[in-house]
């Protein structure tokens, strides 16, 4: 396993690249990393679906492909967008 150090903390990658205890979600719209390719940065943002409103289902079921336009009318726009789980 490799390291990444930053901010004061030390976070360590799995051989097979995954950071060790982070939660894997599958997504039809992700690509595999290109060969060679290392982390070398890590960004943490939030993101509220539909805006402002926080701890729903609607995050992990849209970054899966899963996120139903009628759930919400400001979901209508985003039926048609590919977005995938990323580290």
């Amino acid at each position: 396993m490799g390291d990444i150090t930053g901010a004061g903390t030390e976070m360590v990658v799995e051989p097979s690249g995954w950071l060790y205890g982070a939660r894997r979600v599958p997504s039809p719209h992700a690509d595999e990393r290109p060969p060679g390719a290392e982390v070398s940065l890590i960004v943490i943002h939030g993101v509220s679906l539909p805006p402002g409103e926080f701890g729903g289902p609607w995050i992990e079921a849209f970054f899966s492909g899963r996120l139903d336009s009628r759930g919400h009318p400001y979901f209508a726009d985003m039926a048609s967008l590919r977005v995938a789980p990323h580290l």
